[in-house]
């Protein structure tokens, strides 16, 4: 018992010296912007190839903005773009008003990514592919809650993992709104 006591007379009497032990939280990091990288020319046919270049969300989101107003296919394949990168690039497909193919092949967008693109896909879009998304289930019903453009002749979703009732949903939607 004196062992106890005399670490707690010490513990108090440390408090009474030098305060009671009340720890700041620490500051937040300061966001620093992805620097946005440069983007290659559009080649003859208006397509911006940015195929594995490991953009991830952070440099989707850098490049998003810088769209070029003339391109009509974009390929963003293996570069584990996710849903916060998935609904960036949604979020700024009005600034080619001309676009009508994206192929993602190889990312991971997830649900809200389905959705978002899904819901911003403009007039005259041909062509989604989102293989090897490991998309399911949910990402397939995603895809029946929205109408899809008329023009979309290719939905390309091979080597995903959509079960039955992905797969139901689709075809109940298609039957509906037939691309």
């Amino acid at each position: 018992y004196t062992a106890i006591i005399a670490i707690s007379t010490l513990a108090i009497g440390s408090q009474l010296i030098a305060g009671p032990f009340n720890p700041k939280p620490p500051a937040p990091a300061p966001v620093v912007p992805a620097p946005v990288p440069e983007l290659p020319a559009l080649d003859e046919e208006g397509a911006l190839d940015l195929s594995d270049r490991g953009l991830g969300d952070a440099g989707i989101i850098a490049v998003a903005p810088h769209f070029p107003q003339a391109m009509k296919d974009l390929i963003l394949d293996n570069n584990n773009i996710g849903p916060i990168g998935a609904e960036a690039i949604a979020n700024n497909l009005f600034r080619a008003p001309d676009l009508n193919f994206i192929t993602l092949r190889h990312n991971h967008i997830g649900v809200a990514g389905v959705r978002a693109l899904v819901q911003n896909l403009p007039d005259g879009f041909i062509l989604l592919g989102l293989d090897d998304n490991n998309l399911g289930n949910a990402e397939a019903l995603a895809l029946a809650e929205h109408p899809l453009p008329r023009t979309l002749t290719v939905l390309s979703l091979d080597g995903n993992h959509i079960g039955n009732a992905g797969i139901i949903a689709l075809a109940q939607h298609l039957q509906q709104n037939p691309i």
